[in-house]
Protein backbone atom coordinates (compact mmCIF):
# COMPACT_ATOMS: atom_id res chain seq x y z
CA UNK A 1 0.00 0.00 0.00
CA UNK A 2 2.72 2.47 0.99
CA UNK A 3 4.71 2.26 -2.30
CA UNK A 4 1.53 2.84 -4.32
CA UNK A 5 0.53 5.97 -2.37
CA UNK A 6 4.10 7.27 -2.40
CA UNK A 7 4.23 6.61 -6.13
CA UNK A 8 1.05 8.61 -6.59
CA UNK A 9 2.51 11.42 -4.47
CA UNK A 10 5.69 11.38 -6.54
CA UNK A 11 3.73 11.77 -9.75
CA UNK A 12 1.81 14.78 -8.47
CA UNK A 13 4.58 16.56 -6.56
CA UNK A 14 7.27 16.14 -9.23
CA UNK A 15 4.91 17.44 -11.90
CA UNK A 16 3.87 20.45 -9.84
CA UNK A 17 7.44 21.42 -8.93
CA UNK A 18 8.54 21.33 -12.57
CA UNK A 19 5.46 23.25 -13.72
CA UNK A 20 5.73 25.95 -11.05
CA UNK A 21 9.48 26.49 -11.46
CA UNK A 22 9.27 26.71 -15.24
CA UNK A 23 6.25 29.00 -14.96
CA UNK A 24 8.06 31.29 -12.53
CA UNK A 25 11.12 31.46 -14.80
CA UNK A 26 8.90 32.24 -17.79
CA UNK A 27 7.09 35.02 -15.95
CA UNK A 28 10.36 36.60 -14.81
CA UNK A 29 12.08 36.42 -18.18
CA UNK A 30 9.06 37.53 -20.22
CA UNK A 31 8.94 40.82 -18.27
CA UNK A 32 12.17 41.87 -19.98
CA UNK A 33 11.53 40.03 -23.23
CA UNK A 34 7.94 40.60 -24.38
CA UNK A 35 6.60 38.46 -27.16
CA UNK A 36 7.50 35.06 -25.74
CA UNK A 37 4.63 32.60 -26.03
CA UNK A 38 6.00 29.33 -24.68
CA UNK A 39 8.25 28.11 -21.87
CA UNK A 40 10.46 26.35 -24.42
CA UNK A 41 11.56 29.78 -25.67
CA UNK A 42 13.43 30.50 -22.43
CA UNK A 43 17.27 30.35 -22.43
CA UNK A 44 18.61 26.86 -21.79
CA UNK A 45 20.17 27.95 -18.48
CA UNK A 46 16.65 28.67 -17.18
CA UNK A 47 15.19 25.40 -18.46
CA UNK A 48 17.53 22.79 -16.98
CA UNK A 49 17.61 23.71 -13.23
CA UNK A 50 13.88 22.97 -12.60
CA UNK A 51 14.30 19.39 -13.85
CA UNK A 52 17.43 18.75 -11.78
CA UNK A 53 16.21 20.49 -8.62
CA UNK A 54 12.85 18.70 -8.70
CA UNK A 55 14.53 15.31 -9.17
CA UNK A 56 16.77 15.87 -6.15
CA UNK A 57 14.00 17.26 -3.92
CA UNK A 58 11.34 14.69 -4.73
CA UNK A 59 13.64 11.66 -4.98
CA UNK A 60 15.34 12.45 -1.68
CA UNK A 61 12.09 13.31 0.13
CA UNK A 62 10.32 10.14 -0.94
CA UNK A 63 13.34 7.96 -0.14
CA UNK A 64 13.66 9.45 3.34
CA UNK A 65 9.92 9.19 3.97
CA UNK A 66 9.84 5.59 2.75
CA UNK A 67 12.65 4.31 4.94
CA UNK A 68 11.63 6.42 7.94
CA UNK A 69 8.21 4.79 7.78
CA UNK A 70 9.77 1.34 7.46
CA UNK A 71 11.94 2.08 10.50
CA UNK A 72 8.99 3.29 12.56
CA UNK A 73 7.02 0.13 11.79
CA UNK A 74 10.02 -2.08 12.48
CA UNK A 75 10.37 -3.44 8.94
CA UNK A 76 13.92 -4.79 8.58
CA UNK A 77 16.08 -3.93 5.58
CA UNK A 78 19.75 -4.03 4.69
CA UNK A 79 21.89 -1.23 3.25
CA UNK A 80 21.97 -3.06 -0.08
CA UNK A 81 18.18 -3.21 -0.20
CA UNK A 82 17.99 0.46 0.78
CA UNK A 83 20.22 1.65 -2.06
CA UNK A 84 18.47 -0.61 -4.57
CA UNK A 85 15.13 0.88 -3.59
CA UNK A 86 16.55 4.42 -3.76
CA UNK A 87 17.75 3.73 -7.31
CA UNK A 88 14.26 2.57 -8.32
CA UNK A 89 12.63 5.59 -6.66
CA UNK A 90 14.90 8.09 -8.42
CA UNK A 91 14.37 6.36 -11.77
CA UNK A 92 10.61 6.53 -11.32
CA UNK A 93 10.75 10.21 -10.35
CA UNK A 94 12.87 10.94 -13.42
CA UNK A 95 10.46 9.06 -15.69
CA UNK A 96 7.52 11.09 -14.38
CA UNK A 97 9.42 14.37 -14.54
CA UNK A 98 10.47 13.73 -18.13
CA UNK A 99 6.77 13.54 -19.04
CA UNK A 100 5.76 16.64 -17.07
CA UNK A 101 8.81 18.52 -18.38
CA UNK A 102 7.81 17.88 -21.99
CA UNK A 103 4.23 18.97 -21.29
CA UNK A 104 5.30 22.12 -19.46
CA UNK A 105 7.63 23.12 -22.28
CA UNK A 106 4.86 23.03 -24.86
CA UNK A 107 1.57 23.80 -23.07
CA UNK A 108 1.10 27.19 -21.47
CA UNK A 109 -2.56 26.92 -20.46
CA UNK A 110 -2.71 25.91 -16.79
CA UNK A 111 -6.20 24.41 -17.05
CA UNK A 112 -5.14 22.17 -19.92
CA UNK A 113 -2.05 21.05 -18.00
CA UNK A 114 -4.13 20.29 -14.91
CA UNK A 115 -6.52 18.22 -17.02
CA UNK A 116 -3.69 16.27 -18.61
CA UNK A 117 -2.08 15.63 -15.21
CA UNK A 118 -5.41 14.28 -13.94
CA UNK A 119 -5.71 12.02 -16.98
CA UNK A 120 -2.23 10.70 -16.27
CA UNK A 121 -2.43 10.30 -12.49
CA UNK A 122 -5.88 8.76 -11.94
CA UNK A 123 -5.78 5.90 -14.49
CA UNK A 124 -2.14 5.26 -13.58
CA UNK A 125 -3.12 4.72 -9.95
CA UNK A 126 -6.33 2.78 -10.62
CA UNK A 127 -4.72 0.31 -13.02
CA UNK A 128 -1.26 0.12 -11.48
CA UNK A 129 -1.97 -3.23 -9.84
CA UNK A 130 -2.39 -1.76 -6.37
CA UNK A 131 -6.19 -1.99 -6.15
CA UNK A 132 -6.53 -5.17 -8.21
CA UNK A 133 -3.64 -7.59 -8.93
CA UNK A 134 -2.66 -7.50 -12.64
CA UNK A 135 -3.45 -11.20 -13.07
CA UNK A 136 -7.06 -10.50 -12.04
CA UNK A 137 -7.52 -7.53 -14.36
CA UNK A 138 -9.28 -7.63 -17.69
CA UNK A 139 -7.10 -7.10 -20.75
CA UNK A 140 -8.05 -3.44 -21.34
CA UNK A 141 -7.36 -2.17 -17.77
CA UNK A 142 -4.12 -4.14 -17.71
CA UNK A 143 -3.11 -2.60 -21.04
CA UNK A 144 -3.95 0.91 -19.76
CA UNK A 145 -1.92 0.32 -16.61
CA UNK A 146 1.09 -0.69 -18.68
CA UNK A 147 1.02 2.70 -20.42
CA UNK A 148 2.06 4.49 -17.21
CA UNK A 149 5.34 4.42 -15.26
CA UNK A 150 3.66 3.74 -11.89
CA UNK A 151 2.85 0.10 -12.67
CA UNK A 152 6.43 -0.57 -13.78
CA UNK A 153 7.76 1.18 -10.68
CA UNK A 154 5.69 -1.05 -8.40
CA UNK A 155 6.73 -4.18 -10.29
CA UNK A 156 10.36 -3.12 -9.89
CA UNK A 157 9.99 -2.35 -6.20
CA UNK A 158 8.11 -5.40 -4.95
CA UNK A 159 10.71 -8.11 -5.66
CA UNK A 160 13.59 -5.90 -4.53
CA UNK A 161 12.07 -4.69 -1.25
CA UNK A 162 9.39 -7.24 -0.35
CA UNK A 163 11.33 -10.34 -1.40
CA UNK A 164 14.89 -9.01 -0.97
CA UNK A 165 15.91 -10.07 -4.48
CA UNK A 166 18.80 -8.57 -6.42
CA UNK A 167 18.28 -5.36 -8.37
CA UNK A 168 18.93 -7.28 -11.60
CA UNK A 169 15.56 -9.02 -11.13
CA UNK A 170 13.87 -5.65 -11.64
CA UNK A 171 15.87 -4.73 -14.78
CA UNK A 172 13.08 -5.62 -17.28
CA UNK A 173 10.65 -3.19 -15.62
CA UNK A 174 13.37 -0.60 -14.95
CA UNK A 175 14.35 -0.70 -18.62
CA UNK A 176 10.79 0.30 -19.50
CA UNK A 177 11.13 3.28 -17.15
CA UNK A 178 14.39 4.20 -18.90
CA UNK A 179 12.49 4.13 -22.22
CA UNK A 180 10.02 6.68 -20.82
CA UNK A 181 12.96 8.85 -19.76
CA UNK A 182 14.73 8.55 -23.10
CA UNK A 183 11.62 9.20 -25.20
CA UNK A 184 10.33 12.24 -23.33
CA UNK A 185 13.74 13.81 -22.73
CA UNK A 186 14.44 13.47 -26.45
CA UNK A 187 11.11 15.14 -27.22
CA UNK A 188 11.93 17.83 -24.64
CA UNK A 189 15.32 18.44 -26.27
CA UNK A 190 13.65 18.82 -29.64
CA UNK A 191 11.14 21.25 -28.11
CA UNK A 192 13.96 23.29 -26.57
CA UNK A 193 15.81 23.49 -29.89
CA UNK A 194 12.64 24.72 -31.60
CA UNK A 195 12.09 27.21 -28.78
CA UNK A 196 15.59 28.65 -29.10
CA UNK A 197 15.01 29.26 -32.81
CA UNK A 198 11.65 30.88 -32.04
CA UNK A 199 13.20 33.17 -29.41
CA UNK A 200 15.91 34.34 -31.80
CA UNK A 201 13.26 35.24 -34.36
CA UNK A 202 11.27 37.15 -31.73
CA UNK A 203 14.35 39.06 -30.57
CA UNK A 204 15.24 39.83 -34.19
CA UNK A 205 11.79 41.30 -34.82
CA UNK A 206 12.04 43.40 -31.64
CA UNK A 207 15.40 44.84 -32.75
CA UNK A 208 14.11 45.60 -36.24
CA UNK A 209 11.03 47.32 -34.83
Amino acid sequence: MLPAFMGLAMQIVSMLIVLFMLGANFKTFSLNTPGLKSVRQLPVKMLLPPLIISLLIVGTSISVAFFTTMKLFGVPFTHEVMWNVVAIIFLFVLSMESISYFLALNIRNGAVLAGIITLIVMPAFMYSGYLVPPEQMADVPKMIGNWFPLSHYLRSLYPVFNHRQELSVAYPEMNILWKYVGLFLALSLLSILIGQIERKKILKKIKEA
